[in-house]
């Protein structure tokens, strides 16, 4: 039985060298050399290639027992991994042009082979550079649409349903997305910061009792409704693109939960932090969010018409 431990980029490639479902994706006289690339708040993710030929590639991907950001003072399930490599399997089957191929999971080092990403960049860095991607509505919108309506009773048998909603089950990460989207924002909290020009709006809000209430209806929706598997996580930072291709990453926090999550997310941190104010000339800045407005209304339509269909599929053998 193997121990977990954490990687890194020297250990990284002995590793690989000792699994063959990795190594098939390179030669055999392969060179491999490793880069720590991880720039997110839980995991160690590392980009792999052959020297010989860098296209020759692969993305490992490591949770490790604490959110990375903060250190082991706040500890995690290293069983996120596990939830993130079915979710991908889970995504894949139902839309492959836009979630990333999964080669492998380790079920011991938590740990996950995948496709690499290398020509695509974070929606979040191109969207502060003003970047506009005439694609990224169409192929929002039909992940949704393929995704989300396929997990629901309405599709899958009760018994397998049921089955994905204990497998996909993580109590620890759920608590977390309830106390920092449902809970701390509305509240004073030390791990709330906020820029402090920002205060006047953040008090506002914190002392509005009908958002409160709104919101803490939507918090017991969250926690009570397990309505199809959900992404979970599906802002700017889990969505990869260029001008021709969109891919969906990230799906650690996935778990059955209202559809309106998914789709409540992305529609938010579009317009969240996706310019940079007087960086730009104000025609540029009007064009911009014109774009966004725009984009948000045609991934919304598209999803639609995406779920149209998604009933009419006969039940019966339907994986999760």
């Amino acid at each position: 039985m193997t121990t977990y431990f954490p990687l890194d980029e020297k250990s990284i490639i002995t590793y690989i060298q000792n699994q063959q479902e990795l190594m098939s994706r390179f030669q055999p006289d392969d060179t491999l050399y490793a880069a720590e690339i991880g720039d997110g708040n839980l995991n160690l993710v590392f980009k792999v290639q052959a020297q010989q030929n860098p296209s020759r590639t692969i993305i490992i991907k490591q949770a490790l027992p604490y959110a990375r950001i903060v250190g082991d003072s706040w500890p995690l399930p290293i069983d996120r991994a596990r939830i993130e490599a079915q979710a991908l399997e889970t995504e894949y089957r139902l839309c492959p042009e836009h979630t990333p191929q999964v080669y492998y999971f380790d079920t011991e080092m938590y740990l996950i082979g995948m496709q690499n990403l290398d020509q695509h960049i974070i929606l979040r860095k191109g969207l502060i550079q003003g970047i506009q991607y005439p694609h990224l509505a169409e192929h929002v919108g039909k992940f949704l649409g393929k995704t989300l309506p396929n997990m629901t009773d309405l599709v899958l048998d009760s018994d397998v349903k049921k089955a994905g909603v204990m497998r996909f089950i993580s109590p620890e990460m759920c608590k977390l997305t309830e106390d920092l989207v449902f809970t701390e924002p509305y509240q004073y909290t030390e791990r709330n910061a906020f820029h402090e020009e920002l205060a006047p709006q953040v008090e506002a809000l914190q002392a509005d009792d009908r958002v409160r209430v709104e919101v803490a209806k939507m918090k017991e929706k969250f926690m009570t409704q397990a309505q199809t598997l959900i992404h979970g996580d599906l802002h700017t930072g889990s969505i990869m693109v260029n001008q021709d291709e969109t891919y969906i990453i990230d799906p650690e926090f996935a778990f059955f939960a209202p559809m309106g999550f998914d789709i409540g997310a992305f529609i938010g941190n579009i317009f969240l932090r996706s310019d940079q104010g007087s960086k730009f000339a104000q025609d540029q800045r009007c064009r911009f969010r014109h774009w966004r407005v725009s984009s948000v209304r045609q991934a919304g339509c598209l999803q639609a018409g995406q779920a149209m269909g998604f009933s009419h599929r006969p039940k019966g053998g339907n994986r999760c």
